[in-house]
């Protein structure tokens, strides 16, 4: 059966070394009706010379020639171009030439006199991997320049989480972040302050708890700002399309009206509305301790003084305290002169927080006083609690320390029974 040529054929520049005339252009003429183009040497150094200066994708080329024999051509052009498809042509009886040609790496021989349909299919096998190989790339480089057109962050990966393309975005921001490693998601999720288990997990895995993620948010720190991804995914074949939304500004505004929801409007210090979200958390701890802090006499600041001086001496011990504790404490304006703090920790170790918070205030000159000093008394009370209920009655008894150490003589600390 004929074999038939492959349309990849003509597409293919191809270089024929022979130093047999006759034979050079006996094949020659069959060759030329098959390729875009088709170049002739007799010998080695002629056939390195034209591939130099025409990059062939394919050489076919005796092994014995004058001048420069077919295998020290071959060694020339495979490094300069190693994936340059070579098909060497020999006699019976060139054993050793051709243990050494196939040590070189070349894709083949033909033996003479050569059998058209064996060359013809050889070639079609070598055009098709050559013509499918430059379409893959040519696809790859415009699926690229299409990814690096998206706005958001996006990447294809597999289902272990190996990235094969992603956009300037998903660099940028794996950059921005500090990811060691862009080539697999495990480095991108590692960096995900919200949903912190998708970092402990790892190829099949975290694909599972990356579609189980679908439409959800995540938060990365980005130089000490935080920046909010809404996470998108796709399935392509049996790759994995990745697009990370850049939801920031509308996520900050909802953050901002929720703070606002939640703020004093004469302190900024958080209000009642943050408790059910104070309680989750707790629930979460083992120990967590109120300290309830009121202004001693405060009521004569605003008898001598008038309210709008009070509110500011309110708004400047605010400040104060919140200074005085930790970044993850919770600080409330609970009503009047009354500040509630939520902290972590034991009896002990509140305590010494409510001793510092007293001494602050007593030691701070106030500007907007002409004595100059307030003091505060505080109660605190410590315990596990899982729910609203069991908060309320943990505040109960820290009221009830709060009035002890007014009952005892104010500007003191004390605690629950």
């Amino acid at each position: 059966m004929r074999e038939k040529p492959s349309e990849s054929l003509k597409e293919i520049v191809l270089l024929y070394v022979e130093d047999d005339d006759e034979v050079r252009e006996a094949l020659g003429n069959i060759l030329r009706r098959y390729v875009n183009r088709l170049l002739l040497a007799s010998n080695g150094k002629e056939g390195l010379a034209l591939f130099l200066t025409e990059q062939p994708h394919i050489v076919i080329s005796d092994i014995r020639m004058p001048v420069m024999d077919g295998l020290t051509m071959a060694g020339h052009i495979k490094e300069v171009k190693k994936e340059t498809a070579i098909l060497f042509t020999t006699a019976f009886g060139e054993s050793e030439y051709l243990k050494r040609a196939i040590e070189m790496g070349v894709e083949g021989y033909l033996i003479k006199p050569i059998d058209r349909n064996r060359l013809i299919a050889k070639l079609n096998y070598l055009a098709d991997a050559l013509v499918n190989e430059r379409r893959k790339q040519t696809y790859l480089r415009l699926l690229a320049s299409i990814f690096d057109a998206q706005k958001e962050a996006v990447a294809l990966m597999t289902r272990r989480g190996d990235i094969l393309l992603s956009n300037v975005a998903y660099k940028r921001l794996c950059l921005k972040i500090g990811c060691e490693d862009d080539a697999h998601f495990a480095s991108m999720a590692g960096k995900f302050s919200l949903k912190a288990e998708c970092a402990k997990a790892d190829g099949e895995d975290l694909i599972k708890w990356l579609k189980k993620s679908e439409g959800e948010t995540v938060c990365l720190d980005i130089n000490g700002v935080r920046q909010f991804y809404e996470l998108h995914t796709r399935d392509v074949d049996d790759l994995l399309f990745l697009e990370m939304i850049d939801v920031s500004r509308y996520r900050q505004n909802e953050l901002r009206l929720e703070h606002e929801s939640m703020a004093d409007a004469l302190t900024g210090l958080y209000n009642r509305k943050i408790l059910p979200k104070i309680v989750m958390e707790a629930a979460q701890k083992p120990k967590v301790c109120c300290l309830l802090c009121d202004l001693d006499h405060f009521k004569e600041v605003n008898d001598l003084y008038g309210h709008a001086r009070g509110d500011a001496v309110l708004k400047e011990v605010a400040a104060l305290i919140r200074s005085k504790l930790r970044q993850n404490d919770y600080l409330l304006r609970w009503g009047g002169e009354e500040f509630l703090a939520v902290l972590d920790g034991d009896i002990r170790e509140a305590m010494s927080v409510a001793q510092k918070l007293r001494r602050a205030v007593e030691e701070t000159q106030i500007a907007q006083l002409p004595a100059g000093k307030v003091t505060v008394s505080i109660g605190i009370c410590c315990a596990k609690i899982k729910d609203l209920p069991e908060f309320e009655t943990l505040f109960e008894r820290t009221d009830q320390a709060l009035y002890k150490a007014k009952h005892l003589g104010r500007n003191r600390v004390e605690g629950c029974a």
